[in-house]
């Protein structure tokens, strides 16, 4: 890809969505063709519940201790993404390119994760209880997952990964 297509921080995207989750879906709503580009932003401890990020370029984002349950990420690139602690309880990840990212200690229950990429992904002790992780790629070597109770992973890809029950 040349430098010239590489996504480039909007500045504004960033201010409205730290300003208010309704303002932001409400503007989402109305502007459905705008691409999100918010790659490596510093979104750390802040509150996104039920925000709609759905197909948004999040990747190498700093999302330590955030809360995005509830949160449309659908299709989103969160790749290499930092996501330590953060609470995506009940968020829709469906499709979306979590490789790399760091998910220890996140707590992913009841997450809608059908088709994600998990490849390389850091999931240690994190709390993936009925989650649905149906057809996600998983390619790790070990996943130690602290809590996988109720969770669906049928047609999930573990090639290299050994999940760990507690």
């Amino acid at each position: 890809m040349a430098q010239e297509d590489q996504p480039v921080l909007d500045q504004k995207q960033l201010e409205r969505l730290k300003r208010s989750v309704a303002e932001w879906n409400a503007w989402r709503w109305f502007s459905p063709g705008i691409t999100i580009t918010l790659e490596s932003v510093d979104l750390s401890n802040t509150y996104l519940s039920g925000a709609n990020l759905r197909e948004s370029h999040l990747k190498g984002a700093n999302l330590v201790g955030a809360n995005l349950s509830g949160a449309n990420l659908v299709g989103a690139n969160l790749s290499g993404a930092n996501l330590v602690g953060a609470n995506l309880r009940g968020a829709n990840l469906s499709g979306a390119n979590l490789s790399r990212a760091n998910l220890s200690r996140a707590n992913l229950s009841r997450t809608d994760l059908i088709g994600a990429d998990l490849s390389r992904a850091d999931l240690s002790r994190a709390d993936l209880t009925y989650a649905d992780i149906g057809r996600a790629y998983l390619n790790i070597p070990d996943i130690g997952i602290t809590d996988l109770r109720g969770a669906n992973l049928v047609g999930a890809n573990l090639r290299g990964g050994q999940p760990h029950r507690s």
